[in-house]
């Protein structure tokens, strides 16, 4: 894929399956030419869940190189939140993404981009998800973030676990959840799969099997906390207690 911006473009890999519901844009300063193993398995349920996805390069070469996970400068984000404006503006201007909902996938400093990104575009902007992210990097910003997001970290990351609570806290939207992942075998594989019904039950219509259930995507069978807006809490904090969702009001009873 190729988008141009005089005097230069913006290159990327797109991948649209047949009856796409959705688009999920990477929010990402360079997409490698391999995309990593935690990348690979949010791109492989996303297409089991009939979701396109959009890998980008957002710096051009001659631009250079930034360290995505922790030097993103404040000028650093909202030029990069601009180009993927740019880019979701070019997919929504015609060709066979133009209908599609649109979605944001940041990890690290890039969650950042990917809500600064939203927060410009609530209209088009379906859904948004971080994943291990950087979200007090636009602190300033959140509070104007109004389209569905889902926070995800690991559990034992405590500074992140205590970052992205309080991104949680300030985020305009109702629909938001913050999901701690314990760190176990097939951490990666949950988070994929949290990515994937977040987007799965946001970018479908309503009348689509994948929004209507969503009360059974992102909680746990035995878990039998509430759930407020849309099947998902509202509250949204699953950090600390139970040991299947975390929640501390959580009356599973396992611990």
């Amino acid at each position: 894929m190729r988008i141009p911006l005089a005097p230069f473009a913006i290159q990327g890999t797109l991948t649209v399956p047949e009856g796409a519901r959705g688009l999920v844009l990477l929010a990402q300063a360079s997409a490698a030419s391999r995309p990593s193993r935690r990348d690979q398995l949010v791109l492989d349920e996303l297409a089991e869940a009939r979701i396109g996805s959009g890998r980008l390069d957002l710096i051009t070469r001659d631009e250079g190189q930034v360290d995505e996970n922790t030097r993103l400068s404040w000028s650093d984000i909202h030029f990069l939140a601009g180009r993927l404006v740019i880019a979701t503006d070019w997919l929504r201007s015609g060709g066979e993404t133009h209908e599609l909902p649109i979605g944001y996938l940041g990890a690290g400093g890039n969650a950042a981009v990917a809500l600064a990104a939203a927060a410009a575009r609530s209209a088009i902007v379906r859904a948004v998800v971080s994943r291990c992210g950087r979200p007090d990097l636009i602190e300033p910003v959140l509070p104007t973030v109004a389209t569905p997001t889902l926070l995800i970290v690991r559990g034992d990351d405590e500074g992140g676990v205590r970052v992205n609570r309080r991104a949680l806290d300030l985020v305009a939207t109702a629909d938001k959840e913050l999901r701690v992942v314990r760190r176990a075998p097939g951490a990666l594989e949950e988070m994929a799969r949290l990515t994937r019904d977040w987007f799965a039950h946001f970018l479908s219509p309503p009348s689509d099997p994948a929004s209507a259930t969503a009360e059974g995507l992102l909680r746990p069978p035995a878990c039998r906390a509430p759930a407020e807006v849309s099947g998902f809490s509202t509250a949204g904090v699953h950090s600390g207690a139970c040991d299947l969702c975390a929640r501390a009001d959580c009356e599973s009873g396992d611990r």
